[in-house]
């Protein structure tokens, strides 16, 4: 049962009975009283609260040593039944059974008497030989029998809303030397009072708050008492700058563990803050004044506060009436004092690469104390710099436009940049820290540029990474006439569009964009009108004829009625005069295989074999032919334009289909079939190509993950089809189907692991796109050709590795990974974890400055050792951000080394950073200060440039040894 089922004022105890005897005459020792109505009459009440406790009085002071489990016997009223947990006390002539309160095995409390059980109360008296006694030795007299039940809920200990008062402990050897906090100034910050001498070695410990409150609180609006936390207390720190209007300010919780007891003779509830970090003094010079306001102008100061949630209430209550909420004092919503001032200590935090306990390995790509470079850090394979943060999808799907997109990217939130400002990326080149595309969730790329995507750390992908050509547009291109909005699709479909570096499908063919839309027509053509399908473009969006796009599809049939010109030889299929003849579908377009050509559909749809009243045999369309092969580096090196995304489908002719030839009103009949006003007649528009699949590069400086159902995706685009106006059906309608697109090319680089799911799912597809579909003619489109897959790592796969994990398998090559020269494959990096600042023993804490130890040598004839400085092969140089050091600060394209730090404040346990609120990173350590001023939590970035690391006369970058951060106590 919970608490909050039991919490309310019990109503008047009821009476039904006990048995007892005893009498009350002057030199006798007899129960005058009780809580349960007992007399010598017999007892009225039984029916209890769960925490209430059974009252005796007797007409003389109780010895308290007669008092306990054998002269006031509680057990529970069953065979074998147990003694609740309770303890016995006596105040004068009463002696009192007072249930124990207690907490679960999940920190909810727990009463005395269980609820709705029922106990047993004796109470025997003499001549029994163990009674209750008064202080003079007379022997109880009254003797008391009762079976009570716990029905009543919880008693309130304390009638009416509880009080609390806030303490500092002013001794932490002494828990009672408390005092007052409210409104307190000079409040030590630790104990003994560090301004006051102290003996050697002595390590003031951090001042308590203790939280006494009038009543039995409820331990759940308080503390847990497992986590020892509390969602209703908090202790944080303010700091602001009274200068500024409104006031800058930030806070900072005070970490720390809170514990809880209770005092049921004085029915009190007792809170104890033990903060792990000293508080911080008020922020100045403490020479330049004391703790007592006003404090110097000009100064940015500090207060601490206390604040107490307005949700904390007593145990009383039931599930029907609310417990009491605790009262607050004006001084205590919140409650501020002020500490003293304090001398700023330094302190150092330091990494030597000895282990990797500090190692993000999530966003490292460089040798951190790896087996081949023990102790050290050192320069990795690629992985680009970081530049642009992670990309770690959410609850959201994310596109990425390789045209133009500037990070942080606003589907990304709380990512940053390295170099603490908006980046915007033309170039389609994207230097990440680490990426991760969960299950359910799709990372796009899109746009002209190839997707050149450089990982430092880890590429994880259980989603979809997506580098699709987009399908042609389903439309519905069916042009009646005698339907109102006449023409209903004057224009072809588009094509659809390629995926990164890739081509887009050829637009269908139009019958004209200047018809005037009304009815009956009054045009038909005009010089815009394009009545042939458009090929798509070529491999990597060429417009080159013969760079693998699928050609346009010829209107049909080849006389088709051109602009101003009388109709050709039209033939019905059908005495319900509509034309049924039909286009073929578009050709797909070709990669590393051609595309396949489109249908020409079947009879009548495609054609008549029947000879016309004009004399004419109108053929089946011809096939439309796919586009062609084209040959790639087999290396798809995207520095020398090797790698390129793939071709788009071809968009198809203008046909009759379903045109309806006779004006309004006239009868269908024999002499009718040929005759086709050029006012009626109403041709159908084509349908689109589909794009051609993107091209991806994907280097990553360590480990590439992949589950199920995760997938990289660089197929070709569907081919556009039409939908019946009956059905809505795609492919049923009047356009001919689109080709597919062709496949694109996707690099994978991987500079350690590659793990694929256990299952036999894709996780890198580069197939064509499916034709345009056509369920009523079959006139369907080509499917594009494949593209090209290389995955390349060290050592170099094996091609049967992938055979269940690369569609299609005879797309792939696979190769040793060596990052190109050029380009983000220069560089490499590694993140280090959050490291905490709270070993200073400061709660705030001010950054200095930083210290970068490398070694340098001849990488032809490396030392034995590479941390040994004092050997002649190594030239350890020492680099920092101190103005008063000859080295300075690291400098892009000056120093094959670049770091990067970052600042975050603690989250609400104080224990961890709160990274949504993360500052910018930053290259000199102290502009942490005014990035994050609350920042307890740092972190840093370095990043390798192997350009300027290993080109060149010796000493040349072997490591680097160690990073010193120098930060300010207070």
């Amino acid at each position: 049962m919970t608490l909050v089922s039991r919490l309310l004022p019990l109503p008047f105890l009821l009476v039904l009975g006990c048995s007892g005897s005893g009498g009350g005459s002057s030199g006798t020792f007899v129960i005058v009283s009780c809580s349960l109505g007992c007399t010598t009459g017999g007892c009225s009440i039984n029916q209890i609260a769960e925490n209430q406790e059974i009252v005796l009085e007797f007409n003389r002071p109780v010895d308290p040593a007669s008092v306990g489990p054998d002269t006031f016997n509680v057990v529970k009223a069953v065979p074998g039944g147990a003694a609740p947990p309770g303890t016995w006390v006596t105040q004068g002539k009463k002696a009192i059974f007072r249930p124990l309160l207690s907490f679960g095995s999940m920190g909810s409390i727990v009463f005395g008497f269980e609820e709705n059980a029922p106990y047993q109360i004796t109470v025997p008296a003499a001549p029994a030989g163990a009674v209750i006694r008064s202080t003079a030795g007379s022997p109880n007299r009254t003797a008391i029998s009762c079976v009570v039940t716990a029905s009543q809920g919880v008693n309130d200990y304390v009638p009416g809303s509880p009080h609390v008062a806030v303490f500092y402990q002013s001794d932490p050897f002494n828990p009672s030397a408390l005092v007052p906090l409210a409104d307190a100034t000079c409040v030590p910050r630790g104990l003994p009072d560090p301004d006051l001498p102290q003996p050697p070695g002595t390590v003031p410990a951090p001042v308590r708050i203790v939280f006494v409150f009038d009543d039995i609180m409820q331990p759940e609006s308080l503390v847990d008492p497992l986590l020892q936390s509390s969602e209703t207390l908090r202790v944080r720190v303010r700091q602001f700058d009274p200068t500024t209007i409104p006031p800058e300010e930030t806070t900072t919780v005070v970490p720390g563990s809170f514990t809880i007891s209770y005092d049921f003779t004085a029915l009190r509830t007792r809170v104890v803050f033990a903060p792990t970090v000293l508080y911080p003094g008020l922020g100045f010079d403490p020479t330049a004044g004391d703790c007592i306001p006003p404090f110097p102008v000009g100064e940015t100061l500090r207060q601490m506060e206390v604040e107490l949630s307005p949700a904390i209430f007593d145990v009383s209550g039931s599930t029907t009436t609310p417990p009491n909420p605790l009262v607050l004092a004006s001084n205590q919503d919140p409650v501020v004092f002020t500490t003293k001032p304090a001398e700023a200590s330094t302190f150092t935090l330091t990494e030597d690469f000895e282990t990797t306990a500090r190692e993000d390995a999530s966003r490292t790509g460089a040798m951190w104390n790896d087996p081949s470079a023990p102790g050290v850090l050192k320069i990795g394979k690629g992985g680009g710099r970081g530049l642009l943060g992670d990309v770690r999808l959410g609850v959201d799907d994310v596109i990425i436009d390789t045209g133009s997109q500037t990070f942080p990217h606003p589907g990304l939130p709380g990512t940053h940049t390295l170099t603490g400002a908006p980046i915007t990326v033309t170039d389609g080149i994207f230097e990440f820290e680490s990426i991760r595309v969960p299950q359910g969730r799709k990372l796009t790329f899109v746009g002209p540029n190839v997707a050149r995507v450089f990982v430092r750390g880890n590429l994880e992908v259980q989603g979809t990474l997506d580098l699709t050509g987009k399908p042609g547009p389903d439309v519905l291109t069916f042009n009646d006439a005698f339907q109102t909005g006449f023409p209903q699709h004057p224009t072809g479909g588009l094509g659809g569009e390629g995926g990164p570096g890739a081509g887009a499908g050829g637009e269908g063919g139009d019958i004209d964009p200047n018809v005037q839309a009304s009815f009956p027509p009054t045009q038909f053509w005009s010089s815009t009108a394009i009545l042939d399908g458009q090929p798509g473009e070529g491999v990597g969006g060429s417009t080159v004829p013969g760079t693998g796009g699928a050609p346009g599809v010829a209107h049909y049939p080849a006389n088709l009625p051109p602009p101003g010109s009388l109709p050709g030889e039209i033939c019905p299929a059908t005495v319900v005069c509509k034309s049924q003849q039909k286009g073929s579908g578009g050709g797909g377009g070709g990669y590393k295989t051609p595309g396949s050509p489109g249908s020409q559909g079947t009879a009548p749809y495609g054609g008549l074999t029947q000879g016309c009243a004009l004399s004419a045999v109108i053929p089946l369309a011809q096939p439309s032919p796919g586009g062609p092969a084209v040959v790639a580096d087999p290396t798809l090196n995207p520095d020398l334009g090797f790698l390129l995304g793939g071709s788009g489908g071809g968009g198809t002719g203008v046909n009759p289909h379903d045109s309806k030839p006779l004006p309004v009103g006239i009868a269908c009949d024999i002499n009718s079939i040929n005759v086709v006003p050029t006012d009626k007649v109403v041709y159908q528009t084509g349908c689109g190509g589909g794009g051609g699949g993107g091209a991806g590069q994907i280097q990553v400086g360590r480990d590439a993950t992949f589950q199920a159902p995760g997938l990289i995706d660089a197929s070709g685009g569907r081919g556009g089809s039409s939908l019946s106006s009956a059905t809505a059906n795609p492919g049923s309608g009047t356009g001919s189907g689109g080709g597919g697109g062709s496949g694109g090319a996707v690099l994978l680089q991987v500079a350690r692991q590659i793990a694929l799911p256990a299952s036999t799912s894709f996780v890198l597809r580069v197939k064509g796109g499916a034709g345009g579909p056509n369920t009523v003619t079959q006139a369907v489109g080509g499917a594009g050709g494949d593209g090209y897959a290389r995955i390349e790592a060290d050592p170099a796969p094996p091609l049967g590795t992938f055979t269940n994990f690369v569609d299609p398998i005879a797309s792939l090559t696979v190769g040793t990974y060596v990052p190109f020269t050029g380009s983000a494959a220069n560089f490499s990096g590694a993140t280090s974890n959050w490291i905490p600042t709270a070993g200073s023993g400061s709660l705030i804490v001010t950054y200095d400055h930083y210290n970068l130890k490398a070694a340098f040598g001849n990488p032809a004839t490396p030392p034995a050792n590479v941390q040994d400085c004092s050997d002649p092969l190594v030239t350890c140089t020492d680099f920092d951000d101190d103005p008063g050091t000859p080295n300075g600060p690291l400098l892009p394209g000056v120093h094959p080394i670049q770091i990067f730090f970052q600042g975050a404040p603690a989250d609400e346990s104080g224990e961890t950073p709160n990274e949504a609120l993360a500052g910018e990173w930053v290259t000199t350590l102290a502009a942490l200060n005014a990035n994050d001023p609350a920042a307890r939590f740092v972190r840093f970035a370095i990043v390798f440039d192997q350009a300027l690391a290993t080109t060149g006369p010796p000493p040349l970058l072997l490591a680097i040894l160690e990073v010193k951060l120098f930060l300010n106590a207070e």
